[in-house]
């Protein structure tokens, strides 16, 4: 049996205790977006890209414009995007009132301040995880 601390008169530190705090994100800066694909065309970054630029132009004008869209990930089928958050009821309107002249409609599938509030809802099989694959 090996000695304890107290066996060999080496005296014990107090370790002062850490009390717990507690912290409320009560606006985040940003909202995320799952959009997904209505028709069967394959989306890629430059079309996506080119999508979410014309129809907040079209929907919202100059304004549109100015709203910052950052591409998290995007699939074949879906996309998370992340806009500011002061702007998500103006850029949903926008994209789900828009018809360019591409073939191609997305659908807001869900909309959140937190990202983490947006996937995982069908399981590790489901491609909502590939957005972790960045």
């Amino acid at each position: 049996m090996s000695p304890t601390p107290t066996d060999l008169n080496i005296p014990l530190k107090s370790i002062p205790s850490k009390t717990p705090t507690q912290q409320t994100i009560s606006s985040p800066s940003f909202s995320y977006i799952h959009l997904s694909t209505s028709t069967h065309q394959n989306l890629d970054n430059l079309l996506l890209r080119s999508y979410l630029t014309s129809a907040p132009r079209q929907f919202l004008g100059n304004t549109g414009i100015a709203i910052l869209i950052d591409i998290l990930s995007c699939t074949s089928s879906q996309a998370w995007i992340r806009v500011p958050r002061q702007d998500l009821g103006a850029f949903a309107g926008a994209i789900t009132s828009f018809s360019g002249q591409q073939p191609l409609s997305l659908q807001i599938k869900a909309c959140s301040d937190f990202l983490g509030s947006l996937i995982g809802k069908g399981g590790k099989d489901d491609d909502e995880w590939d957005v972790w694959k960045l």
